[in-house]
């Protein structure tokens, strides 16, 4: 028979996997617990008493809470119903000038809201479902918002067909055209998408030379550019500057004067008309071999089987010297003939029949979106623009460009943090410049994968510019971490806690003030937490259920109003009906509140004394009341949800209560012929160090119960008991087990801070 005193200082390990139960071996195991419900554990290694929900609002429906924060104070909280957006900002949820819901009317059904992947650019969030066209959501006053098509510029496209006996052509080359096929290419899903050619020559437009004496309206073409004659000198031939712009008018030469020879200088004026490329979106279906459409960028002569060459006129000075506003016609010259029309074309890479983007972030000045496996990143400084040429029709660092994973798995997650991450089913990927002596772009992009994890198709959270993100199976929490330079490995932030993924993990989101907490909601309804740290070793999980009857669905964070602390918002399910809640303040160092929100769905009332609160939600429930610091215990509300008070108070808090106990792991404190697993073993006294509580339960080898007495000698008897700092000491003889476990539960709505426990037990020699 040994006597020992095991004390236990950190709790931040948190809750630990049953499959951890053996090693005492472990550092974690002095640091956890066996469960750890409805307490955090915080960074400094105590045990805080989570705060309860405020109920905010009911919810129109099933919903999602997707977070808008354009800047630190002005964090918003939108509530992402079947076909609507409702926000809330300032706790409450937005109004207009006529006191109605601000709502904005959406295109997703609540299926496809669960789904919908968000990024966020100061006012804007862009929104994106590979069912429908992307969209985003524009605030553009305190209580105004906008939601629209987003409309991506030149591009991207899919890949160019190489079939050279299926071709198109157009009936003009500007404006509305129509586009005909030589096979069945078209079909009515790609009504709003985009279609690109390429010449496949430039039929019998001479090229440009220096010296030859040209005419007004004739066609010339130099370096894929073709060029017209629209004004010149008294030679009208060609100066000796090749013409290399590709946009309005200018002179290939000086255009007057006498040269060496003293001959009329050569020069013309040149306008340019076009290149080898023309863009178009498509506007109407007609048949599998036709459709309509609008030129978005002019088309090749050569492509159109008829046209109005006055489309392109500029007009131009004369040899004269008078202006001639064109009107020329082309008649070609020359022999030869050529077919009219392309090969080179290629269809947009979004529409309704191939689909829309699935995702999308922004990242180093660009738009990274994706679909399937394949990235499509914007042009750098434009968000919205896709074309892969330049102004001179030339691909540079700076043009959009394509990437394609190189397994055949679907992107599930981008992520924009010290490198640009991406996550497929079976691996995470790093993208990034081949060379870092330039930045990322068409011709110095390298995307490699680092880990094989695979991936959920659920958004990650960024640590310090890592990425956390779920696993494929849902059960495991991953962040990549650089364990060397430009090379990332997935480390399991649940590793000793794989239980706690029991029921798979539908949503997380960080709540970095005042501590690092991961929160995240399961499929059964259940919130779990966990406090993380990586560069203090601090990793702790912890559950955190709502009340009864409440299952928690969704959950997001914001910054809190005055920029001092994150919030944490959830809808939870209440029978038919959601409610939207926001999590009250873990308090700080020095902070306490004797009617702080400690139950779920809670109201609070301040103001004159009254007699009865009420809360229409919570109507014919019992709820935990609280007045004017004191607990008044649980109590029935009306039909209308009023509760009678049976006395006068002016602040008050009611609620649900919702569970929270912390369980003990067994002891080991060694004994006289070594551990104490598995031996017989008493508790005879139980030591709980608070700091600022109240309301606390002890139960020992889950036998002997005894609520931790906090009247003290010089306590007042007419008011609220305060709370309490000291070291709660309990002689609680235990029965002989082989466990010694203790448990410590919450049983008052009262805040309260646990630094540490510790027993005095009997461990027998086996």
């Amino acid at each position: 028979m040994s006597r020992v005193s095991p004390i236990q200082t950190n709790f931040n390990g948190g809750e630990l996997s049953p499959y951890m139960l053996g090693r005492v071996d472990h550092a974690v195991y002095g640091i956890s617990t066996a469960a750890m419900v409805g307490w955090i554990p915080r960074p400094q290694g105590g045990l805080e008493a989570c705060p309860g929900f405020e109920f905010i609002e009911k919810a129109v429906g099933p919903c999602r809470l997707i977070p808008f924060e354009p800047y630190v104070t002005q964090g918003h909280v939108i509530e992402a119903s079947a076909n609507l957006f409702r926000f809330y900002t300032n706790d409450v949820l937005l109004r207009d000038g006529s006191d109605l819901p601000v709502t904005v009317a959406t295109p997703w059904t609540y299926d496809e809201v669960r789904a919908l992947n968000t990024t966020q650019s100061n006012d804007v969030v862009y929104l994106f479902h590979g069912d429908h066209q992307q969209r985003r959501l524009i605030r553009t006053a305190a209580t105004s918002f906008t939601l629209e098509a987003l409309e991506l510029e030149n591009g991207p496209f899919a890949d160019r067909n190489n079939d050279e006996t299926s071709l198109v052509s157009f009936s003009g080359v500007t404006g509305s055209v129509t586009i005909t096929a030589t096979q069945p290419i078209f079909a009515a899903g790609d009504v709003g998408g985009l279609f690109e050619v390429e010449a496949s020559d430039l039929g019998r437009i001479p090229s440009w030379e220096p010296g030859i004496t040209v005419s007004l309206g004739d066609l010339l073409q130099w370096n894929g550019r073709v060029y017209q004659v629209v004004g010149g000198g008294t030679a009208m031939k060609t100066g000796t500057v090749q013409p290399f712009h590709s946009r309005g008018v200018e002179w290939d030469g000086i255009g007057k004067g006498k040269d060496i020879n003293d001959k009329d200088a050569g020069g013309v004026q040149l306008a340019y008309l076009h290149d080898m490329f023309g863009r178009l979106k498509i506007t109407g279906y007609v048949s599998t071999t036709q459709v309509t459409a609008t030129v978005t960028r002019r088309l090749p002569l050569t492509v159109a089987s008829s046209y109005s060459f006055s489309e392109y006129d500029y007009g131009g000075y004369t040899a004269g010297g008078g202006f001639d506003p064109g009107d020329y016609d082309y008649v070609p010259g020359g022999g030869g003939t050529y077919t009219t029309g392309t090969w080179r074309w290629r269809f947009g890479a979004f529409s309704a029949r191939r689909g829309w983007p699935e995702g999308g972030v922004i990242y180093d000045q660009r738009l990274y979106l994706w679909k399937g496996d394949t990235i499509y990143a914007s042009v750098a400084g434009s968000l919205h623009d896709f074309d892969r040429l330049d102004e001179n029709g030339d691909a540079t660092t700076d043009s959009a460009f394509t990437g394609t994973i190189d397994n055949p798995n679907p992107i599930r997650w981008m992520m924009a943090g010290a490198a640009l991450f991406v996550g497929t089913a079976i691996a995470e990927h790093v993208l990034g410049p081949a060379s870092q002596a330039k930045g990322i772009g068409y011709d110095n992009v390298k995307l490699t994968a680092h880990s094989n994890n695979g991936s959920a198709a659920v958004r990650p959270i960024e640590s310090d510019g890592r990425p956390i993100f779920l696993q494929r199976n849902g059960r495991k929490l991953l962040m990549l971490t650089e364990e060397r330079v430009e090379k990332y490995s997935g480390e399991d932030l649940t590793r000793y806690a794989d239980h706690i993924g029991n029921s798979p993990f539908v949503e997380f989101c960080w709540l970095r003030e005042p501590m690092r907490l991961i929160w995240a909601v399961r499929e059964d309804g259940t919130l779990v937490c966990a406090d993380s740290m990586p560069t203090e070793e601090v990793l702790g999980w912890c559950r955190r259920p709502l009340a009864d009857g409440l299952l928690a669905r969704s959950v997001c964070s914001i910054t809190s109003p005055d920029g001092r602390r994150d919030q944490l918002w959830t809808v939870a399910q209440k029978g038919s009906e959601w409610w939207v809640m926001a999590l009250a303040p873990f308090r700080q160092a020095g902070e306490s509140d004797a009617n702080g929100i400690m139950a779920d769905a809670a109201l609070r009332y301040a103001g004159d004394a009254v007699t009865e609160v009420g809360a229409p939600h919570l109507a014919g429930m019992t709820v935990d009341v609280v007045a004017d610091g004191a607990w008044l215990g649980r109590m029935d509300a009306d039909a209308d949800g009023w509760v009678a008070l049976g006395r006068e108070a002016s602040n008050v808090m009611l609620g649900l209560a919702f569970p929270a106990y912390v369980d003990l792991l067994p002891i080991e404190a060694g004994g006289d012929n070594g551990p104490a697993q598995a031996k017989m073993k008493r508790n005879n006294r139980i030591m709980v160090r608070v700091h600022d509580g109240l309301g606390l339960r002890l139960t020992v080898q889950g036998n002997a119960m005894r609520d931790l007495e906090n009247q003290m000698g010089n306590s007042p008897m007419d008011s609220a008991l305060p709370l309490v700092t000291a070291d709660f000491i309990n002689d609680m003889v235990g029965v002989w087990d082989r466990a010694g476990q203790v448990k410590l539960e919450r049983i008052a709505p009262k805040q309260c801070t646990v630094l540490a426990i510790g027993t005095t037990s009997e461990v027998a020699g086996r």
